[in-house]
């Protein structure tokens, strides 16, 4: 429900949707800010709470909808989803 609003308010591309959660590509300041607003709008309105983090800066790697990896150049930071790709500690050469 809340994606669809999303896509039809063209704020961005969504890249991932799942059962418990969505990864939105968002290219503006003045586009992220209509995020947020329909975001606060539709929890009001329905009761559920949203939590997101927001990336300035980062990569979006997928395999499929399970697997995927994040990496926030701003922080330095890798966050995984899935077994095919959580090894990357491991696999590090």
């Amino acid at each position: 429900m809340i994606c669809q609003e999303l896509e039809h308010r063209k704020v961005g591309k969504l890249v991932n949707v799942n059962t418990d959660g969505f990864y939105y590509l968002i290219d503006s300041k003045e586009k992220l800010n209509e995020f947020e607003k329909i975001m606060k709008d539709f929890e009001l309105k329905t009761g559920i709470t949203f939590s997101y983090n927001i990336i300035d800066s980062g990569i979006f790697a997928q395999k499929d909808v399970n697997n995927y990896i994040i990496y926030d150049k701003k922080n330095n930071k890798i966050k995984t989803k899935g077994g095919m790709v959580n090894r990357y500690n491991t696999d590090r050469i």
